[in-house]
């Protein structure tokens, strides 16, 4: 059992995990948490990335660079 997306409680919030769908050609990683951990070799080419789960108050500014970036 794997998880394809998460919803959080109490948060207008969604997080998708393509990368367990069939087809990720579409994909690229905008985001990537807890690289305190990660494996040297562990290259997602995430444009934002955060040793941590990014705090509540980083949601607002990183959402907006999201949009700025995605178009």
């Amino acid at each position: 059992m794997s998880w394809m997306f998460t919803l959080i409680a109490g948060r207008d919030f969604i997080n998708v995990r393509p990368s367990l769908l069939d087809d990720v050609s579409w994909f690229r990683p905008y985001i990537e948490t807890c690289t305190a951990t990660k494996m040297p070799f562990a290259d997602t080419g995430a444009v934002e990335s955060f040793v941590e789960f990014p705090a509540p108050e980083h949601f607002g500014p990183l959402l907006e660079r999201y949009r700025a970036w995605a178009g």
